[in-house]
């Protein structure tokens, strides 16, 4: 009995037909083809095709059209061993796809399918696609999907994006008899230098398990069934453009995978990731939760904790919820550190396992002691050694400490009126670092409507000699005839007016504003967290303002000079409406010492040292010629000597990489590097730039490149960038860099 059917694919391809092949064995039974004798073998494949060709020849399995049909065209090879649903197993094939899609409308792919052989309504894909389906110019990369009951799941469809110059490649599916979980992977780089796989998805099939999916395929008690494909729509496809070999169907040794979090979600990286501890006072312990996961196939076994490091007496390991973890389970740990009086402490996290190779897993720890000066309003009486007297405007209203928290409150709705409290005990000078932190709560909802409805608790910061110019944060509540607002709102005074307002909205009763003054750029940088304390800060960034004159968003010139206090109140207020206890308050007041940057957390975690000379950016402590900034901008180790280059494609280090793509006239460089993410705060800038004499800037010169970027993630921290050169390389020479650079 022979059955066919076909399901379109969101964006890039369309699921092939595969016949229920009479007589095939179910349990695996092993099939390797490296095609080479041009001869297709009937003892191990069935061939069905519509509209496009499927055959052996020049060593490898070719895809072609002719005459494109109207709907689409494929061909397919079913393989004739099912393997059974408690086995393990994997799939293996290399794949070529050079096409170039033109037009919109056009596709090519080639990939793997996997079909509950019981029901081939259900079925997950792999492939290396070529697509203008829905754009041009065209695009490439890897895609894996899920079809359940005929019907794809949008949702499951996981995409690399667009990788430029991708035509070649392996692709791989794996099965797990005992979690019921297919996962999806490539190598960019296909089989020539050994497999390097990068997981693109996972599907649970029964119910549970997968990353990007799940689905229920039922007993499964028919096994698998497996093909290998080739797809197009309205293209011409010759002998040579769309290729598949080295197919293998084989036992799968299972291996076991760790993956470490902290917090929960943000994966960390082996040898690289810092997990810098809070501010502290000397002694106060600060608590992180860590989670360990097995994302593999096979039992993780042998967990134990350790620790190394200058200061790693001042970090205590809490105890772990397990010592071995099956195939997706996880477990957690803390670290609890107790720094003692002195500068930034220092030590590595270590966790041994029987991963293969990240064993064991490194994680730099780092915390700092700071005086700490502030109010957790805990007394519930005002401490006039740290406040001034209240200063009120219009009707004013009342703050007060109560409740273990600050609570503005005002009994009348007439006009705009409210409450500074201003902070004497200061350490805020123009000529220091500082930052300040409170949590504030807004729990007043405002629906549209007249007349104009205004609510705000937070800081106000203003130069020593006056307050007619300012800076504030807030936790606002505010509605009009046709709208309302909740959420944050950061902005400048000026005579007693607010102006240049940045808004973020949030739902959330309770969030914490955070102000930083960075003493060298004369620019206060605010901060929200749109869900408070409770679950360790997440800072977003809400406004930049100068007070020289120039470096924020928006500026003023504050006339400040050498160790000038700045003046600052935490404030209520109110406009057309009443403020009942417990509605508006605010708590945990801190000013101190801002925490290093991501750039002196690396400098602290590489050389234990900041004053250390071979701490200093410009220096090269392992003398490969590469100084600290190249090491730390391309996530290199700077005691480790070496110039490794990036894998294309699939690399997550290394110095940047040069290749000329295409030929003759069109011929162009594309430059590959990796960066660190803009929310990671990395402290440098990356700059791509192309040159055709090496000289200075100008015609010829170096410039910085204009193409567009294609960026892929890598971790939380990282991302793959690829660039191409807008000018051929026709001319006498090109020349392609990064130029990194620091404060």
């Amino acid at each position: 009995m022979n059955t066919s059917f076909r399901f379109p694919i969101t964006c890039f391809c369309q699921i092939l037909t595969l016949a229920a092949l009479s007589g095939s064995a179910l349990g695996l039974t092993p099939v390797s083809d490296d095609f080479n004798d041009n001869s297709l073998d009937l003892s191990k494949w069935e061939s069905f095709s519509d509209g496009g060709a499927i055959s052996e020849s020049s060593g490898r399995i070719n895809y072609t059209v002719g005459s494109p049909g109207v709907a689409g065209d494929y061909a397919e090879l079913a393989c004739n061993s099912s393997p059974g649903s408690s086995e393990n197993w994997q799939v293996i094939v290399d794949v070529t796809n050079t096409t170039t899609p033109a037009s919109l409308g056009q596709i090519s792919s080639v990939g793997i399918q996997i079909y509950n052989a019981a029901d081939l309504n259900d079925a997950v894909f792999l492939e290396l696609y070529s697509s203008a389906l829905d754009q041009t110019p065209y695009r490439r990369g890897f895609v894996s999907g899920l079809i359940t009951n005929g019907i794809d799941v949008p949702a499951s469809d996981i995409d690399t994006g667009n990788l430029p110059g991708q035509t070649t490649g392996s692709l791989r599916i794996a099965y797990n008899g005992t979690t019921k979980v297919l996962t999806t992977y490539y190598d960019a780089t296909g089989s020539g230098n050994g497999f390097q796989w990068v997981q693109l998805s996972s599907y649970g099939l029964n119910n549970s398990g997968g990353a990007n999916g799940t689905t229920n395929w039922g007993a499964m008690s028919s096994g698998f069934a497996v093909s290998i494909y080739g797809y197009s729509e309205a293209m011409t496809i010759t002998s040579g453009q769309v290729t598949l070999d080295n197919f293998s169907l084989s036992a799968n040794n299972l291996v076991p995978e760790i993956t470490v979090e902290q917090p929960a979600g943000a994966a960390l990286v082996d040898g690289s990731s810092s997990v810098a501890f809070e501010a502290t006072s000397a002694g106060t312990p600060v608590v992180k939760t860590f989670t360990i996961r097995n994302d593999g196939s096979a039992s993780l076994t042998g967990l134990s904790l350790s620790k190394v490091g200058t200061n790693a007496a001042n970090f205590s390991l809490g105890s772990l919820g397990a010592t071995s973890l099956a195939a997706g389970a996880s477990t957690t740990f803390t670290v609890t550190c107790s720094p003692q009086a002195g500068a930034a402490q220092t030590a590595t996290l270590r966790i041994a396992s029987n991963d293969a190779d990240e064993n064991p897993f490194d994680i730099n720890l780092s915390a700092r002691v700071v005086a700490i000066n502030g109010d957790d309003f805990n007394d519930n009486s005002k401490n006039n050694s740290k406040w001034g007297s209240d200063i009120t405007f219009g009707t004013g209203g009342t703050l007060a400490e109560t409740n273990s928290r600050l609570e503005y409150t005002s009994n009348t709705a007439s006009g705009d009126h409210g409450i500074y409290r201003p902070w004497i005990l200061n350490q805020a000078t123009y000529n220091s670092d500082w930052e300040l932190i409170m949590d504030v709560s807004n729990s007043i909802s405002l629906p549209p409507g007249l007349p104009f409805r205004d609510t705000g608790i937070g800081i106000e910061i203003f130069p020593p000699a006056t307050d007619l110019q300012s800076f504030f944060t807030e936790m606002n509540a505010s509605a009009w005839e046709t709208g309302s607002f909740h959420g944050f709102v950061s902005g400048q005074g000026e005579d007693e007016f607010a102006v240049n307002d940045q808004e973020l909205s949030s739902a959330g009763v309770n969030g914490s504003i955070r102000i930083v003054f960075n003493s060298t750029t004369k620019v206060f940088n605010t901060y929200c967290d749109t869900d408070g304390s409770a679950n360790g800060y997440a800072w977003t960034l809400l406004a930049t303002f100068g007070i020289t004159g120039s470096g924020g968003e928006t500026n003023a010139d504050w006339e400040m000079s050498g160790s000038q206090s700045f003046q600052i109140a935490v404030y209520g207020f109110v406009n057309g409406s009443i403020v009942t206890s417990g509605q508006f308050h605010a708590d945990n007041f801190q000013i101190t010492t801002p925490p290093p940057t991501p750039l002196q957390s690396w400098q602290l975690a590489k050389f234990g040292n900041m004053g250390s000379p071979e701490a200093a950016l410009d220096f090269d402590a392992d003398n490969d010629g590469l100084l600290s900034l190249l090491e730390y901008a391309f996530k290199l180790e700077p005691k480790v000597p070496g110039t490794p280059v990036l894998t294309t494609l699939t690399g997550t280090s290394g110095l940047p990489r040069i290749t000329p793509v295409g030929s003759g006239p069109t011929q162009r460089l594309r430059l590959e590097y990796v960066r660190m993410k803009a929310s990671s705060n990395p402290g440098i800038t990356y700059t791509p730039q192309f040159s055709s004499n090496l000289q200075g800037s100008g015609p010829g010169g170096w410039n910085n490149a204009s193409g567009p970027e294609t960026v892929q993630s890598i971790d939380i921290q990282w991302e793959r960038v690829v660039i191409e050169d807008t000018a051929g390389t026709g001319l006498p020479g090109r020349f392609g860099r990064v130029l990194v650079t620091a404060p």
